[in-house]
């Protein structure tokens, strides 16, 4: 009897382990969805001890057929926690599109001057909420478009430094291909 045991036993793990590998080895043949299909609107909200910042677009997916008659709403949302006051130091854009042709088109950013014109501090009491829009022209078809604002503030009170923040908003146009987009922000 204790040989039967041992074989039993041995059997046992073998068919375990070979289950085990069975569905590893599968999970590697899982194809993704599309892009169109599995994309967040928002990379977004990004958090701190200080803030919160958000950026979203609307709206967030477009058909081809539909570039030559509508704009694409961007809103960036800076929201002070606690009894801090924040006042903005540096504010950017960066925007990049994913076509279907593996390139990586780089269009103008926004211009945020003239929205933080007497306008840079922000407190719990008074977010700053600031709305643009673009037009994507039409060669943007089936492309996946990856809008970043870059944010540095300064906090008032006992607290010194500048402290950075990242948020995205993507917008899918079309059927992209399924790597897109190349770029995800990383934030620290």
């Amino acid at each position: 009897f204790p040989v039967v045991a041992f074989v039993v036993t041995l059997l046992s793990i073998l068919a375990g382990l070979t289950l085990f590998i069975v569905i590893v080895v599968s999970g590697a043949f899982v194809l993704p969805q599309k892009v169109s299909e599995t994309a967040p609107p928002t990379i977004s909200p990004y958090e701190s001890e200080y803030f919160s910042l958000t950026k979203t677009a609307n709206p967030s997916t477009l058909n081809n057929s539909d570039l030559d008659k509508t704009e694409i709403e961007y809103t960036v949302k800076i929201e002070a926690k606690k009894e801090n006051k924040l006042t903005i130091s540096n504010i950017t854009e960066t925007t990049s599109v994913q076509t279907t042709e593996s390139k990586v088109l780089n269009i103008a950013p926004h211009d945020f001057t003239k929205d933080l014109a007497g306008n840079n501090e922000v407190t719990q009491d008074k977010p700053l909420v600031i709305k643009y829009t673009i037009k994507p022209p039409t060669f943007f078809a089936d492309s996946a478009i990856v809008n970043t604002v870059n944010i540095e503030l300064a906090v008032g009170g006992n607290v010194s430094g500048i402290f950075p923040g990242t948020a995205s908003a993507i917008v899918v146009i079309g059927n992209p291909p399924m790597d897109c987009p190349l770029i995800w922000p990383i934030s620290s």
